[in-house]
């Protein structure tokens, strides 16, 4: 097979599947009118490359941050666990100058 052709036909293949999971993330993100979905599906499939560059960043900046409720994420983010151990360090202190005793 010929490189050239093999070579655009695997980036032809690339942008298009780019472009569906945009479009599938743009039509389900609530936070757009359909007018605004319209314009940036019409924009998107115009100029591949570019319209999927926008799309997703204003897909990405309009997404409102993602919430868990598992703990174990939570306590193992390194900012808390940092903010435990000073709260223990603190308490050992407070423990140490009252002779153990509150």
């Amino acid at each position: 097979m010929n490189l050239p052709l093999f070579a655009a036909g695997a980036l032809i293949l690339v942008v298009a599947t780019m472009n569906i999971v945009a479009t599938v993330r743009l039509v389900r993100a609530p936070w757009f009118s359909r007018n605004q979905k319209v314009a940036q599906l019409v924009f998107l499939w115009l100029m591949p490359v570019v319209g999927f560059a926008v799309v997703w960043h204003f897909l990405n900046e309009m997404a409102p941050p993602r919430v868990t409720t598992d703990l174990r994420t939570w306590l193992e983010s390194d900012d808390i666990a940092r903010r435990l151990s000073n709260v223990k360090r603190e308490e050992n202190i407070r423990n140490s100058d009252h002779g153990g005793v509150d």
